[in-house]
Order: C-alpha cells, then structure tokens, then sequence
C-alpha cells in the first residue's frame, strides 16, 4: 500500500517499518519484500558510488588540465 502509494500518498519509510512488523511475526511475503527492499537499495547505492568516483575523476581533470582552466576560477 505505501510502497505503491494505493490509496494513500507513496511514503517507503512507512512501507519499510509495515513490513519489518509483519515480518517479525513470520510473515514470509514481508519478509522476502524487505530481502528484495534491501538488495534494490544495496544495487542504488552502487551505482551512485560508481556515478560520484566518475563525477570526481572528471572534476579533477577539469581542475587540473591547464587547458580547461578559467580566469573565473
């Protein structure tokens, strides 16, 4: 319901917390939901990793190729 915003306004924090509470009384569609929840988290966190280690790679070769270099900076 919350993680689809069904009814209601989308809110993944209110779905995470449903969730944990069903799957702490042995709920296993909660629980898979929160293995999936956590593995789509961990692949987002990677590729954001990868996109911030490009950004400050081009970053510095901007900063220090003279020929980039602006009398601004």
């Amino acid at each position: 319901m919350y993680e689809n915003g069904e009814g209601i306004v989308k809110n993944m924090n209110k779905a995470i917390y449903w969730y944990k509470k069903s799957a702490e009384q042995e709920n296993k569609d909660a629980q898979n939901k929160l293995k999936k929840l956590k593995n789509k988290n961990q692949f987002m966190l990677s590729k954001l990793r990868i996109f911030f280690q490009i950004f400050i790679v081009l970053k510095l070769k901007f900063v220090l190729d003279p020929k980039y270099s602006s009398p601004l900076l």
